[in-house]
């Protein structure tokens, strides 16, 4: 499910709630379900994004150039 949510989250324009309700509702999840998904791949760092700037859920997320794979951390991109 979770290269769902990041291949959703690369080609997504829209703000990141927008995103996370849409796919919660495509995948009949619980609500809230995909920020703590979204939550767990940016700890763990399958998503990589600047820590520089507070995580705004009505905004586009910037993803940096790389992005990792949750298997073995190699970079894609």
């Amino acid at each position: 499910m979770w290269n769902n949510i990041v291949s959703r989250t690369i080609d997504y324009t829209g703000s990141l709630r927008n995103l996370c309700n849409s796919f919660d509702k495509d995948m009949a999840l619980i609500k809230g379900s995909s920020i703590a998904l979204l939550k767990y791949l940016l700890i763990n760092k399958v998503l990589v994004v600047d820590i520089s700037e507070k995580l705004n859920l009505n905004k586009h997320l910037e993803l940096n150039a790389g992005i990792m794979e949750a298997n073995g951390g190699t970079e894609i991109g």
